[in-house]
């Protein structure tokens, strides 16, 4: 037998709002500190690119280092953020290029 619930719209909008503030709590917890260690896809969203892109370059030799383990492809948070940096390009419109001139 399947249950009714009855609430009024005052009542509904506190549950929402509650369970959104969660969820963005939880959310920005996630994203303000990355794990140390990443598997394929969490590194994948960490540097904006597709799980397949990192394959694509492991097969070509390219991209950030990895590790391979018993559980997969591992990513070091700090190997992702060298290879980020590695791989910056400035343009003339940057402020770091108008302070070189």
């Amino acid at each position: 037998m399947s249950q009714v619930i009855v609430t009024t719209p005052t009542e509904l909008s506190a549950i929402i709002t509650e369970v959104l503030r969660r969820e963005m709590a939880a959310l920005t917890l996630e994203t303000a500190r990355p794990k140390a260690i990443m598997n394929e896809k969490e590194a994948a969203a960490y540097v904006e690119q597709s799980p397949n892109t990192l394959r694509y370059w492991r097969s070509q030799g390219r991209g950030p280092a990895y590790q391979k383990s018993k559980r997969g492809i591992r990513y070091d948070r700090r190997d992702l953020d060298a290879w980020l940096d590695s791989n910056r390009t400035l343009t003339s419109e940057s402020p770091h290029a108008r302070q070189a001139d």
